[in-house]
């Protein structure tokens, strides 16, 4: 369920991205579009953190070399994403 938001929030911010440049919207459709679907990046990141906490929540509570193996895993991949972002 939280990866079908996470897409829908996808898809809206490509919806938002899109408005911004003309490609035929009329006036009133490109103002609606910017001003009232600019949830997409914050629910995005939310739905992110959500999911990461539902995927290692359990092994990071279970303590000892299985929480630290976790943490040394997210921060790889955290310095993964810093560099390709």
């Amino acid at each position: 369920l939280l990866d079908l938001w996470r897409g829908i929030a996808l898809l809206d911010m490509a919806w938002v991205h899109l408005a911004v440049y003309p490609i035929g919207l009329t006036a009133t459709a490109h103002d609606w579009i910017g001003e009232h679907t600019r949830f997409a990046a914050g629910c995005f990141v939310l739905l992110s953190g959500m999911t990461v906490a539902r995927v290692f929540g359990p092994r990071l509570a279970a303590g000892g070399a299985s929480e630290r193996a976790t943490i040394l895993r997210l921060l790889k991949r955290a310095l993964l994403l810093l560099v390709v972002g």
